[in-house]
């Protein structure tokens, strides 16, 4: 589940033990898991879907809460969030059959650099800049390794699963396939990969496992008559409290 080219870890065993104790049993934390249940259940205030929705800021609030990670997520780095030597990307999405095409990168300020390639090279430029940003990472923070956590979303249960963070080996790089606009699709032998021009983001076909945290999740019919609940909750409270000298 590690990303490939990476040097071996140098951190102390201390450290090392602490990545790979998340690595190994990030499954028995019932607190994630049932955090991401309850805040599932409230879907009914943004939609009608059978699929629960959850935003993704707040699945990186609790993750980065329940596995005590440093939170990384509003800063213009490669991860989301870190344990130790572990780098992290954080991703919430609806599920596909076996394989999700999902944002991994956005070069809105290499735009004008990569107007300037097309095809193979433009492939190859899109590939470096991926590298550099998640290497920059690496080196800023000490990192040694890389994984994307999933919480995928299908109609009344959470998929949980850890997926490999590549880095794109450029060398590899073939199936160049040109697209209308200055798109362009790619593969390096491991993933497949899709550039939208327009946008200038970069897409990363996810492999889904075969082994998943299945966790089900209840919508809630009338979600706003339990919010109406904690209103009437405050509000004796606060007509129960002494009056203020």
């Amino acid at each position: 589940m590690l990303a490939n080219n990476q040097s071996p870890i140098s951190h102390s065993q201390g450290i090392s033990e602490k990545w790979e104790n998340f690595i190994f049993s990030w499954q028995s934390n019932d607190r994630y898991l049932k955090m991401l249940a309850i805040v599932a259940q409230l879907s009914r205030l943004f939609s009608e879907n059978r699929v629960p929705y959850i935003d993704y800021r707040l699945v990186e609030n609790l993750f980065c809460k329940y596995y005590t990670a440093i939170n990384d997520a509003r800063l213009c780095t490669a991860y989301d969030a870190r344990i130790a030597s572990l780098g992290i990307g954080i991703k919430t999405f609806i599920l596909g059959k076996n394989h999700k095409l999902e944002k991994v990168a956005e070069f809105n300020s290499l735009r004008t650099e990569l107007d300037k390639y097309e095809g193979v090279a433009l492939a190859k430029k899109l590939a470096y800049f991926r590298n550099e940003r998640i290497l920059f990472s690496q080196r800023t923070y000490g990192l040694s390794n890389s994984i994307y956590h999933i919480v995928g979303r299908e109609a009344e249960r959470l998929e949980i699963f850890n997926h490999p963070y590549p880095l794109i080996d450029i060398e590899a790089i073939c199936s160049v396939k040109p697209g209308s606009g200055g798109s362009l699709s790619f593969t390096d032998g491991n993933y497949e990969y899709s550039f939208n021009n327009s946008k200038s983001v970069l897409m990363m076909r996810f492999l889904l496992p075969k082994e998943r945290t299945i966790v089900p999740v209840e919508i809630l019919d009338d979600p706003f008559s339990l919010l109406e609940q904690l209103i009437s909750d405050v509000s004796e409270s606060h007509l129960s409290q002494p009056p203020l000298l």
